[in-house]
C-alpha cells in the first residue's frame, strides 16, 4: 500500500485469486483504493495454475 497526496496506491505482488477474500480484506484495512496493481502470471493451464497466478479477468475489478 502507497499512499500519495490522497490517492492510494495497492501493489498486489505475486499472488493468486485464491478465495478472492485477501484483496477485499486490505481496501477494509486501508480504505478506499484507487489504483490496484494485480499481477498476472502463468496462467494457462487453469486446472493447474489458478490458485498460483491470476488470470487476466481474475486481475480487471471494476
Amino acid at each position: 500500500m502507497l499512499r500519495l497526496g490522497d490517492q492510494t496506491v495497492y501493489l498486489a505482488g505475486d499472488t493468486g485469486f485464491g478465495n478472492g477474500l485477501h484483496f477485499p480484506r486490505a481496501a477494509i484495512a486501508s480504505g478506499e483504493i484507487d489504483v490496484a496493481m494485480l499481477s498476472i502470471g502463468a496462467y494457462v493451464l487453469r486446472w493447474f495454475m489458478k490458485e498460483q497466478h491470476m488470470n487476466p479477468e481474475e486481475a480487471f475489478w471494476h
